[in-house]
């Protein structure tokens, strides 16, 4: 059986209080799998909530504040150019 204390298990992504830890569902199904507690196919949909989270956080950032996700945006694409040019 794995063991949460042998430091393997992935640290909280953030504390929403004092004393209240948050952990990203995808990296903790990883370590789940990777211990043979959870299936494959679990660990798929927390891929897929994973993603359509990061999407939905970009829908609110492009109507947050359209300006600075455009820079974002920009240099993320060149960024990407630059790294695909290297390969």
């Amino acid at each position: 059986m794995a063991n949460m204390s042998q430091g393997d298990f992935p640290p909280p992504s953030c504390h929403i209080t004092d004393g209240q830890p948050l952990w990203q569902w995808c990296e903790v199904a990883y370590w789940l799998r990777r211990n043979g507690l959870i299936g494959f196919e679990t660990l798929y949909d927390s891929v897929d909530v994973m993603s359509i989270n990061t999407q939905l956080d970009c829908h609110w950032a492009q109507q947050s504040n359209p300006a600075a996700f455009e820079s974002i945006s920009d240099a993320l694409k060149g960024l990407y150019q630059n790294v695909a040019g290297r390969s």
